[in-house]
């Protein structure tokens, strides 16, 4: 077969800073010209991407990335042109090593590019997991170039020592490159995979136009030959778009199905390596090639660097099992001991996990798989739908807002009344539920309405005070002044001043008097109706608030002076005590005060 001179051409070398360093095949002088318009548009995309993920950088610092891998195209181009230049008219059947050599500087310079486009964080976190799958890459790169590129070019005519050193320098750069690429797919975020994937796409389809061309010339086949122009034009597009999706190292997007996917797909990404260079590697012979000696040490490099990367991710695996399950023991130590208890409700707002403080008794249902509103006391349950509901009766998908109090079973078989603050994580993909932070209040509401006994009740008889008696006449007051309705009772105050406590304190002690002031508070309340309200408001004073119509709050007064008149029996004998009491019916427009004066002045 008539051996034709390889040089590379000019769209080839353009991409050759970013893909491969190998020799390409020839195109046609308008195949160049479109595939150096291409790579000037490359060149613009690249640089403007090189400033929109890195903003705020100036000078030579931003001279990194995607704006390096501009500057190595600019090289790559200045490499064409001046080969072309000086090597003057092709001479048929020789190796041209100028025309190989010319654009290395640009590769090792895309090369750097590539490893810029990491962070120094993200290459010294990988450790030596990192160094395994980077050996990895370079191997299984190896063995792609040896078997597709060295191997055909060897094939195809006789190479002398410096030509052929010359050739191999090319492959172990274009296999430096592509481990590069997949060394940025392993260490890269979900988002930024995908970026990395158009890359290793690009740096494929451009090895693969390389591959069409050496095959084409080297087999006779202008059909490959011809299909070298679109691989390369397709991978400068893939470049670009590769460059257009980046978001940045320091870009944290919100995970998605797809990013999920790719993550799984870096971490398989070594062992797909493996699997394709030991199928190209073993297809070889099929297609009449005969791998190099060079092919199959890479291959064995392959399988050894794949148990060794086997290992480290294992044992990375274990580290970081360990260090997850001492985070849930530590995070479930948290949990159990604050005194804040958690429920997690599900989008149907049943119970999926609940504190093991707030677990009902042995006997009872358990909380776990059960409605909240179904689990809560029954008086709380509408309530608590509703504000589950975001507030609105009957309407879904609302977060609930504020803190509301419900009660549920205690292990004691009682109930505890809880206060609870919501989370709304529903729109979390990781928890996708409504997390409640409940705290029991029940000490609290206790000690409330024992201080609240005390503010408004007498400690010696039990009656609520004057505090509690201004209260409800108040309350009394304002409904008479409110716009007429049903016909209602009427409510007269009755003041009742008590007489002989003090000659009895004189004969017989305070002791004797403190009984007989219990006794007419028994008396007083078993007298009246049990709507009427009867205050000890001063130290010898009563008043009741009584409910009738027409003579009945005078009857009522006249009773209650009956049973205070009656004899008191005491350890001390006999007290005889009277009384005067004081009756002011309650009208619209009357204030408490001036009720109180009616009363006294009665």
């Amino acid at each position: 077969m008539q051996q034709k001179r390889r040089r590379a051409s000019a769209g080839w070398l353009l991409a050759v800073p970013v893909l491969t360093g190998a020799a390409g095949g020839a195109a046609p002088m308008a195949a160049d010209l479109v595939l150096m318009a291409a790579a000037l548009v490359t060149v613009v995309v690249l640089w403007r991407s090189g400033a929109r993920v890195s903003p705020g950088v100036h000078g030579w610092r931003s001279l990194r990335g995607w704006r390096l891998l501009a500057v190595a195209v600019v090289l790559g181009v200045a490499s064409s042109v001046a080969v072309a230049v000086v090597s003057g008219a092709p001479r048929a059947g020789l190796f041209d090593p100028v025309g190989q050599l010319a654009p290395l500087p640009a590769v090792g310079l895309a090369l750097i590019a590539v490893l810029t486009l990491l962070t120094r964080e993200q290459l010294r976190s990988g450790g030596a997991r990192l160094l395994t799958e980077t050996a990895l890459f370079f191997s299984a790169s190896m063995v792609l170039a040896q078997v597709l590129v060295v191997g055909p070019a060897l094939g195809g005519q006789p190479l002398t020592a410096p030509d052929r050193q010359v050739l191999e320098l090319a492959c172990v750069l274009t296999a430096a490159i592509l481990s590069a690429v997949l060394v940025l797919i392993t260490l890269s975020a979900g988002a930024r995979r995908a970026s990395g994937a158009l890359l290793l796409l690009a740096a494929g389809t451009w090895a693969a136009a390389h591959g069409f061309a050496v095959a084409g010339e080297d087999l006779d086949l202008p059909l490959l030959v011809s299909g070298v122009t679109g691989a390369q034009l397709g991978a400068l597009l893939l470049l670009c778009l590769a460059a257009l999706r980046d978001p940045g190292a320091h870009v944290v997007a919100p995970p998605t199905r797809t990013t999920a996917r790719l993550s799984l797909a870096g971490q398989l990404l070594p062992h797909v390596v493996m699997v394709v260079a030991a199928g190209v590697y073993l297809g070889a012979p099929l297609a009449g090639a005969d791998p190099s000696r060079a092919a199959g040490v890479a291959l064995l490099c392959c399988l050894a660097l794949t148990a060794a990367q086997r290992a480290v991710a294992a044992r990375d695996e274990s580290r970081v099992a360990g260090r997850l399950r001492r985070s849930e023991a530590y995070f479930r130590s948290l949990v159990r001991s604050s005194s804040d208890a958690v429920l997690i409700l599900d989008s149907e707002l049943r119970v999926t996990w609940a504190a093991p403080s707030l677990q009902p008794p042995v006997d009872a249902p358990p909380l776990t798989g059960r409605p909240l509103v179904e689990a809560v006391h029954p008086e709380d349950a509408e309530a608590v739908r509703v504000w589950l509901a975001g507030g609105v009766a009957g309407s879904a998908g609302a977060a609930p807002i504020g803190l509301r109090e419900f009660r549920l079973r205690a292990v004691s078989g009682g109930w505890r009344v809880l206060e609870a603050g919501v989370s709304d994580l529903r729109g979390d993909a990781d928890v996708r539920a409504l997390v409640l932070h409940c705290r029991d209040v029940t000490a609290r509401l206790d000690r409330e309405h024992e201080l609240s006994s005390l503010a408004f009740t007498d400690p010696l008889t039990g009656l609520p005070n004057r505090a509690a008696q201004r209260v409800v006449l108040d309350g009394l007051l304002g409904e008479l002044a409110a716009p007429a309705g049903d016909a209602a009772e009427d409510v007269a105050l009755l003041l009742i001043e008590v007489q002989g406590l003090r000659e009895a304190g004189e004969h017989a002690g305070r002791a004797v008097v403190d009984v007989a002031l219990v006794e007419v508070a028994r008396r007083l309340r078993a007298t009246v109706r049990a709507e009427d309200q009867v205050a000890r408001i001063g130290a010898e004073l009563f008043s009741v608030l009584a409910h009738g119509t027409g003579d009945e709050p005078d009857r009522v007064a006249a009773r209650c002076l009956s049973v205070i008149e009656a004899p008191i029996t005491t350890e001390a004998g006999i007290v005889d005590l009277t009384a005067a009491v004081g009756l002011a019916p309650l009208v619209a427009g009357l204030t408490d005060r001036a009720a109180v004066d009616r009363a006294e002045l009665a």
